[in-house]
């Protein structure tokens, strides 16, 4: 028993100093294999650098062959550079931007939908007043636009985007304001009010307007009436030498009118500003 009991603390004796041994050889192979994974990041890292060094060698002498005597390098020996437009110092101020004020705006399709809200209510409300041959209200065909402000008490929206001799605008506060032929050119307030077209809800003295019927306008000026309504167009044509150049025209479609304006020869026979 004596002699089995010493092979077997023999054996478990070599065993023990294996494992060991196994422990050791693997810390060793962990430890090898970090360093050999620093050394590697190192080497990479200095690679690196190398490379930004060389960059930045090459950028230094690049900028020394293409700065003047000031150090500054000329827009024009800028190689591919995009400048792009020069930037107004008094917008960059203001945090706006420069582009802005040159950025047409697009004027509706139809004129009549341009917003009058937002301003203040004239005196008197052009667009609940008759249309005549010569005017509407208190807006007479020929006034300036600051003439038409003085004698309304209110103001004649001023276009954004003045492009051509010829802008249609609105009253400013008049739900039912109609639509304003401006023409001329220079300061706007001087430029010359030349036509004037209804919105639905204006009407003549006789009550003709969007809406009505044909034969309710040749009821309500019988001979005064060029045109027809199968023509699509009837026209008022003045009796009066002094109103030559006056007329108020009609579109009809089917028996119906569609629009109406008066105005002064050519601009009231104009497609809108379109001659």
């Amino acid at each position: 028993m004596l002699a089995s009991e010493s092979v077997t603390t023999a054996i478990d004796e070599a065993e023990r100093q294996n494992r060991q041994q196994a422990i050791v050889m693997a810390s060793v192979a962990v430890v090898v294999s970090l360093v050999a994974i620093f050394i590697l990041l190192q080497f990479l890292g200095g690679g690196d650098e190398s490379v930004t060094a060389s960059n930045s060698s090459t950028a230094g002498t690049t900028e020394g062959a293409v700065s003047d005597d000031s150090g500054s390098v000329p827009d024009d020996e800028m190689p591919f550079q995009d400048v792009g437009p020069a930037v107004d110092e008094t917008d960059r101020a203001n945090d706006t931007d420069p582009d802005a004020a040159t950025t047409p705006t697009v004027a509706p399709t139809d004129p009549a939908t341009i917003d009058v809200s937002g301003y203040a209510t004239p005196d008197t409300s052009v667009g609940d007043q008759a249309m005549t041959l010569r005017g509407m209200g208190d807006i007479a065909l020929g006034m300036s636009v600051a003439e038409a402000e003085t004698a309304i008490g209110g103001t004649i929206i001023e276009p954004p985007a003045i492009d051509s001799e010829c802008t249609q605008t609105r009253i400013g506060g008049d739900l039912q304001s109609p639509v304003l032929m401006v023409i001329g050119t220079g300061d706007y307030s001087t430029r010359k009010i030349m036509r004037i077209d209804m919105v639905s809800g204006n009407t003549t003295r006789s009550g003709i307007g969007p809406g009505s019927l044909s034969t309710e306008v040749v009821e309500a000026y019988g001979e005064r009436i060029e045109g027809s309504a199968a023509a699509g167009q009837l026209t008022y044509v003045p009796i009066d030498a002094a109103d030559a150049d006056y007329r108020i025209v009609l579109d009809v479609v089917g028996d119906v009118v569609l629009d109406a304006r008066n105005g002064v020869f050519p601009y009231v026979t104009w497609d809108g500003c379109n001659s």
